[in-house]
């Protein structure tokens, strides 16, 4: 109860510079108008401390929110990936507002979408989900039209959507199937045809590139492994052995032209060249 008291005693502190020249209604409106501009900019969890910021101000001087604002809690909670803070937003505004509410749907498609959420957070963990997550991340993506299937990419790309048509078991693809990869506007598809085992690529896949090249190669724990054949576009093909991911090891390098090249690699770094010749 103290402590109760000393929190407000600061709360009280920290607002009364801001609250002498806005009334903490003002305050409010404007929180409010700027954690619409930051989720428009993309920044959830900059938004959230606005709301935060607002909670504040009604406990700290009893300003009446309005009748949407759990709502929009919960939207934004969702967003910046607070998923408990969501449930209890969208809770709080079913148990107070009732079936008479005004925006009772909207709270319980709100809840049950962050209930979902917190289900993913369990079988996935820590490992991040796609939505909101910067080129080149690695991060679970859920599958076009099934949203409670996702496969693990390890390179996101712009405005990418991923289908599957194999079978889902606990959040996750798995088993045989043909994934295809949609992104930059559209412009682009990786077609690949594998084995998923809990959502990530395993064992031998055929990828089929927007440039024409297409490889075939073998996964294990999702990366490359073993020997695998690339067929370029322009008539050129490469052979050689991955390790952990990386080339390493002999590669060999036949041209359109005829020519063949030796060359050696150690953790995806070139070496050299061992030697060229002619079919």
């Amino acid at each position: 109860m103290q402590r109760a008291i000393a929190v407000v005693s600061v709360l009280l502190s920290c607002f009364a510079v801001a609250a002498a020249q806005s009334s903490p209604e003002i305050l409010v409106e404007r929180h409010l108008l700027r954690a619409d501009r930051l989720m428009e900019s993309g920044d959830p969890k900059g938004a959230l401390e606005l709301m935060k910021k607002i909670m504040l101000l009604q406990m700290a001087f009893g300003v009446t929110l309005p009748d949407e604002f759990p709502l929009n809690h919960a939207r934004v909670a969702l967003s910046a990936g607070s998923i408990g803070e969501a449930i209890d937003a969208a809770n709080g505004y079913l148990v107070q507002a009732g079936r008479e509410g005004r925006f009772y749907r909207k709270a319980l498609e709100l809840l049950e979408e962050a209930e979902r959420m917190e289900q993913l957070q369990t079988w996935f963990g820590a490992e991040k989900m796609c939505v909101g997550q910067p080129k080149g991340a690695s991060c679970w993506m859920e599958v076009t039209g099934e949203p409670d299937c996702h496969v693990w990419n390890h390179n996101l790309q712009p405005d990418e959507i991923v289908t599957w048509t194999g079978k889902c078991a606990e959040g996750k693809a798995y088993g045989e199937g043909t994934t295809r990869w949609v992104y930059d506007g559209g412009k682009k598809t990786l077609v690949a045809t594998g084995t998923l085992k809990d959502g990530r690529v395993h064992g031998p896949w055929v990828l089929h590139w927007p440039d024409g090249k297409v490889e075939e190669g073998s996964y294990a724990d999702w990366k490359r492994q073993g020997r695998w054949v690339i067929r370029n576009a322009n008539g050129e093909v490469e052979e050689g052995p991955y390790v952990n991911g990386k080339k390493h090891g002999q590669w060999v390098v036949r041209k359109a032209n005829g020519e063949v090249e030796h060359l050696t690699f150690e953790n995806d770094k070139r070496l050299g060249t061992s030697g060229r010749s002619r079919n």
